[in-house]
């Protein structure tokens, strides 16, 4: 226990003698608590809180991920969008509403992690920690679940507001950044609740939302760039639990903000790709000019849903073969008809799937008659999409570009047309399941 006095009289200038003595820490286990009322009037005000927090902020990345996003057919898809900075202030701007709404009957958690560390100083007892803590996960998975029921059309092509480890950077460089992060704010809570010096100024409680808000901005600025922030388990949790892809529960995703990275591997075969390339130089294939002759094993190396590039070396050259290990996935089968063709048209046609962010090229030539480009056969993410990029280019006229968009379906098809100066396009995807051993 600890007793400060402050002087009072001439060397003590203005202030007034206070005495301050440390509260007595709250009991480990309380029956008699959950006999009261208040306990669960607080958890509530923490479930409402912390889906306040999610739907907010998750709708503001999402939000801000479409109008970004260059293939976006929208009005506001040309728009810049908020930005990290706008992100940060998202998040930063809600604690410091929820904190203050939340203050007087909850304490204002709406963190996991400040209810951790508060209890661990002993200023919750454990029955109000672990009541918190279930609100909280609830609120945000319900915040988040109510992001995707009023934006379907964008929740899974934009991640869903899961937490990912950005290109470039290590498990341990994301883990070092969530602890710093979530050690800045729970410091940052600690200091602005601190009762020694409440008692000393009066005005320390009503402006403790503030820094807690700004400490939340100012992490989120300097962590979006790594991991997106998680330094919330919460909001890792309700964001990696409604979008539901192996992305966001990989080693490399949203775990990574609650418990450090898992331990372990996929078990799983490996796949040996064979590869025979050649140059067409005489009749027969023994006058061909070999390039590359050779296999190569997949394994379980590498993130499902993330493309990887394996370098193939050969005798008279080198091949980069990108690769994309799919979970859950239905196959899709691309016809393009063009008919009554105007003037010859150079055509490009390239597919990207919303979750892989990479590009396959189908086509790229002259179109001078009617014709039906080549079927091709795309593997596509369930309960994503798929876009079609056509550029029409040709020699008197400017070019023209074009994008259709079709969400994955298990069976059927679909038909969009385009109708240009050029020519009349007609684009048909039919849609069929995969053998389940080839997807997990």
């Amino acid at each position: 226990m600890a007793k400060d006095i402050e002087a009072s009289g001439p060397e003590a200038g203005a202030f007034s003698a206070k005495d301050y003595t440390d509260p007595p820490p709250a009991p480990l286990i309380d029956a008699e608590e959950l006999t009261k009322w208040s306990l669960y009037r607080a958890a509530i005000a923490e479930f409402i809180a912390t889906l306040l927090f999610l739907y907010i902020t998750v709708a503001t990345v999402i939000g801000y991920k479409h109008q970004t996003d260059a293939a976006a057919s929208g009005p506001d898809a040309a728009c810049g969008g908020v930005g990290i900075l706008g992100i940060a202030w998202a998040f930063g701007g809600m604690i410091f509403i929820l904190v203050y709404c939340t203050a007087g009957i909850s304490g204002g958690h709406i963190n996991p992690a400040v209810t951790f560390g508060l209890f661990l100083a002993r200023k919750v007892s454990l029955v109000r920690a672990l009541l918190y803590i279930v609100a909280q996960c609830l609120g945000a998975i319900c915040g988040v679940g109510l992001v995707k029921g009023f934006q379907s059309a964008y929740f899974v092509r934009y991640g869903g507001g899961a937490n990912e480890l950005s290109d470039g950077y290590s498990k341990g460089t994301g883990l070092a950044a969530e602890i710093i992060g979530t050690f800045v704010l729970v410091y940052t809570v600690f200091s602005a609740t601190d009762p020694k010096r409440n008692a000393r100024d009066s005005h320390v409680p009503v402006l403790a939302p503030l820094p807690i808000g700004f400490a939340v901005f100012m992490v989120h600025l300097a962590t979006i760039p790594i991991t997106g922030t998680g330094i919330n388990p919460a909001r890792s949790l309700g964001a990696a639990v409604i979008y539901n892809k192996d992305k966001a529960w990989d080693d490399q995703g949203s775990l990574i903000n609650m418990a450090g990275p898992k331990r372990g591997i996929d078990m799983m075969d490996f796949t040996l790709i064979e590869y025979d390339m050649r140059v067409k130089t005489g009749a027969e294939e023994k006058d061909d000019l070999q390039l590359i002759d050779g296999a190569s094993f997949i394994g379980p190396a590498g993130i499902w849903n993330q493309p990887f590039t394996v370098h193939i070396p050969g005798d008279y050259g080198a091949v980069d073969i990108t690769l994309s290990r799919l979970h859950s996935a239905v196959e899709a089968t691309l016809e393009v008809l063009v008919s009554e063709v105007q003037i010859s048209f150079d055509l490009s046609l390239s597919c990207l799937s919303s979750e892989l962010n990479k590009g396959i090229w189908l086509f790229n030539g002259t179109i001078a008659e009617s014709c039906s480009l080549k079927r091709s056969v795309v593997a596509v993410l369930k309960e994503s999409s798929i876009d079609l990029k056509i550029k029409i280019d040709a020699l008197s006229s400017s070019s023209e570009q074009h994008c259709c968009s079709f969400y994955a379906k298990t069976h059927g098809h679909d038909t969009q047309e385009i109708k240009s100066a050029f020519a009349f396009i007609s684009v048909k995807v039919t849609w069929s399941t995969l053998p389940d051993g080839l997807c997990r």
